[in-house]
C-alpha cells in the first residue's frame, strides 16, 4: 500500500479548511441533522409541513433583519412544542414554555433565553440547536447522517437529506481551523461555548452535481479511497435531491398551506355568532378577570343563551372598540375611567397581512427606534418612550385643520374689510345713485367688458403660440409625473381597483393615498390566473432578483430597491425635462 506524501497530506488539510461550498449556520452538525430529520418531523400528516431551504431562508432573514421576526419560523418552533407538550401552545405562551424546557439544560450551560430575550433574537446556530433539543425529545423515529467513510487524516464524511456532503473534522484539521471570538457579555457564551467545543462539521457539496467534482479534486490530493466512494454516492443523493423547479413548487404549495393555517387561526365573527360567544373587551373600568385570548375561541364551551352577557348592550360604551389613542401613556382626568380599548393581548397576527397595524386591538412588539423618538406615522409597533402613532396623526391631523381655517379665515377678513371700506366712505354712508348716473355707469361698465375682452382674446392667441412653440410632451410622461405628484386634495377620486405604484416605499398611509396599498396574498397568482399582474391590489410575494430586478412588467414586490416601474417613471420624467 502506497502511502501518501507528508507533504500532500498538508496541501489536502490546507485546501479542506479553506473550502466551503456555504457560508454561516449551515456549518454544523445541528443543521444536517434537522435536514436529516426534516421529512419525519414535518410529515404529510401534520398540520404544519414545512420543507428545509423555507426554513433556511427566513432564519437568514432573522439574522440580516434587525428585529424581524418570521412567522414561519415561530409557526415551526409551535409545531416542535406541540409534538412535545401535551397542552395547547399558541404564539403568547410559546415563549415562556421554551424558557421553562431550557431551564434543564446540563449544569454549566446558562439558559440563551432569558426572561427579557426572544427566540428570534438568538444566533442561527443557537436556534438550530434548539430545533435539534425540541426534536430529539419528540416522540418521532429520528435517524443520524449516513456515514460514507473517513479520509486518510481522520475526516468523516456524511451523506445528507437532499444531495449534501459534510464532513466532521478530525483534530489536525479542528487545530488549523481559527475560531472566531466568543461573545463573552452576552446570556448565551456559555452555549456558543459548548457549540464550538464539539467536533466541528462543514458542508461540502449542496447538490448532488458537486459530488464529482469534489471527488476529483479528493484524487488528486491523494485521497483516492475516500473519492471513489463519494463518486459511487452521486445517484443515492440524486434520488433525495430537489431540483430548482420543484423547489418553487413545493415553496409555491406551503405558501398556500401556511396562508390556509393563518387563516384558520384567526378569529372569524362567523365561529362567535354560530357558538353565541361575546367578544372580549379589556374596558379600564371593567371589574370582570382578564379577557381569554380570541385567537383561539373554544367552541366546546358555548355561553348559554340564558345567561345574560357581562355588560349591556346599552350601558356599554361605544368606544370599547375602540384603541385608546394614548395607550400606553393613558391617563385618566379626575378618577375617571377611560371608555377606549387598552390591549392586554399579544398580537398573534403581528407582522402578517391579516394584522390591521396601528389599529390592532393587541399587543405589538416594542418600536426599536423608540429610544430615538419615532416619527413615523404609519408604525405599528408600540412606544413607550415617545409618542404613540395614533395621537401622532392626530396631532398631524389637528394642525392641518388649524392650517387650513387660518388661510380661509384670512381671506374671509379680507373680503369682509373691503366690503366695509367700499360701503363706507369717510364715516358716511353713501348715497343712492340716481337715474342718469346709472345709465352712466352701465355704459361705462360695458365699455370696460368689451375691451377686456379683446385683450383676453389676444393673450390667448399669445399663450396657444407659446405653446406651439414649447416641447410637447408624451402622454406616458404625463401619466408618470401624475403619479409621481401627490395627489389633489380638491379631486378626492379613490383609484381603488389599483396597485400604488411607489408601494412599498409610499410615503403616504393607506388612507392618505388614492390608490390601494396591498395588504393580503393574492389567491390567483400562484396559480398562474391573475390577470392584472403589476396592478393588482393583493401581494405577489417578494421578488427573487430584488435588489436588482430590471423588469418593469414584475409583478413582484421588491422591497430592496426601488421598484422598476418606479425607475422607468423617473427615467421617462427627467427625460422629458
Amino acid at each position: 500500500e502506497i502511502q501518501p506524501n507528508m507533504d500532500d497530506k498538508a496541501i489536502f488539510l490546507n485546501w479542506l479548511v479553506n473550502y466551503q461550498a456555504a457560508p454561516g449556520f449551515i456549518n454544523t452538525s445541528w443543521c444536517a441533522r434537522l435536514i436529516t430529520n426534516i421529512p419525519k418531523i414535518c410529515t404529510a400528516q401534520d398540520k404544519f409541513q414545512i420543507p428545509f431551504f423555507v426554513i433556511a431562508e427566513e432564519l437568514r432573514k432573522e439574522e440580516t433583519g434587525k428585529g424581524c421576526e418570521s412567522p414561519k419560523i415561530r409557526e415551526f418552533l409551535m409545531h416542535l412544542l406541540r409534538l412535545l407538550l401535551p397542552y395547547e401552545i399558541s404564539p403568547s405562551n410559546s415563549n415562556e414554555e421554551l424558557r421553562k424546557i431550557l431551564d434543564n439544560l446540563p449544569s454549566g450551560l446558562n439558559n440563551p433565553l432569558s426572561p427579557g430575550a426572544s427566540f428570534h433574537a438568538l444566533p442561527s446556530n443557537i436556534k438550530l440547536w434548539i430545533f435539534n433539543i425540541l426534536q430529539k425529545n419528540s416522540k418521532r423515529d429520528l435517524v443520524e447522517p449516513a456515514s460514507l467513510g473517513r479520509d486518510s487524516t481522520g475526516n468523516e464524511y456524511f451523506l445528507v437529506h437532499g444531495g449534501h456532503l459534510y464532513v466532521r473534522l478530525g483534530k489536525d484539521l479542528e487545530n488549523m481551523k481559527k475560531e472566531d471570538e466568543y461573545r463573552g457579555e452576552e446570556q448565551w457564551a456559555s452555549v456558543e461555548r459548548h457549540l464550538r467545543a464539539t467536533a466541528q462539521w462543514k458542508l461540502v457539496a449542496k447538490s448532488s452535481s458537486k459530488f464529482q467534482t469534489i471527488s476529483l479534486i479528493m484524487k488528486g490530493l491523494g485521497e483516492a479511497e475516500i473519492a471513489g466512494i463519494i463518486e459511487g454516492s452521486v445517484e443515492e443523493a440524486r434520488n433525495t435531491e430537489h431540483t430548482e423547479e420543484e423547489k418553487e413548487s413545493e415553496r409555491r404549495a406551503f405558501e398556500q398551506r401556511f396562508v390556509q393555517l393563518q387563516l384558520d387561526a384567526a378569529p372569524r365573527k362567523s365561529i362567535l355568532k354560530k357558538t353565541n360567544i361575546q367578544p372580549s373587551y379589556n374596558v379600564a373600568d371593567s371589574t370582570d378577570s382578564a379577557p381569554s385570548s380570541p385567537a383561539s375561541p373554544s367552541p366546546s364551551e358555548p355561553r348559554s343563551t340564558n345567561q345574560p352577557p357581562p355588560y349591556s348592550m346599552k350601558e356599554r360604551p361605544k368606544t370599547a372598540s375602540v384603541k385608546c389613542m394614548y395607550d400606553p401613556h393613558c391617563k385618566p382626568r379626575n378618577g375617571e375611567a377611560c371608555n377606549f380599548l387598552h390591549p392586554t393581548i399579544e398580537c398573534s397576527n403581528f407582522g402578517t397581512p391579516k394584522c390591521p397595524g396601528v389599529y390592532c386591538r393587541y399587543l405589538h412588539p416594542i418600536c426599536p427606534r423608540d429610544e430615538r423618538k419615532c416619527d413615523d406615522n404609519d408604525c405599528a409597533y408600540q412606544h413607550v418612550k415617545s409618542a404613540p402613532t395614533l395621537l401622532r396623526r392626530n396631532w398631524a391631523r389637528i394642525n392641518a385643520e388649524r392650517a387650513s381655517k387660518s388661510t380661509n379665515g384670512g381671506n374671509a377678513q379680507s373680503q369682509r374689510a373691503e366690503r366695509g371700506r367700499s360701503a363706507t366712505r369717510n364715516g358716511r354712508e353713501e348715497r343712492e345713485p340716481s337715474r342718469d348716473e346709472r345709465s352712466t355707469n352701465e355704459k361705462e361698465k360695458n365699455r370696460e367688458r368689451s375691451i377686456s375682452r379683446v385683450r383676453f382674446a389676444d393673450e390667448e392667441k399669445e399663450e396657444e403660440n407659446k405653446q406651439e412653440e414649447r416641447p410637447s410632451f408624451t402622454s406616458d410622461n404625463t401619466q408618470s409625473r401624475n403619479m409621481l405628484s401627490p395627489p389633489n386634495n380638491s379631486v378626492p377620486a379613490r383609484k381603488k381597483d389599483l396597485r400604488c405604484p411607489l408601494f412599498p416605499d409610499c410615503l403616504l398611509s393607506h388612507q392618505e393615498c388614492e390608490y390601494t396599498h396591498p395588504k393580503l396574498p393574492c389567491r390567483f397568482f400562484t396559480l398562474g390566473q391573475c390577470r392584472k399582474q403589476r396592478d393588482c391590489t393583493y401581494l405577489h410575494g417578494p421578488c427573487k432578483r430584488d435588489g436588482s430586478c430590471d423588469d418593469e412588467m414584475c409583478p413582484k414586490e421588491h422591497y430592496n430597491q426601488k421598484a422598476p416601474r418606479v425607475e422607468a417613471i423617473l427615467r421617462m420624467r427627467y427625460a422629458g425635462k
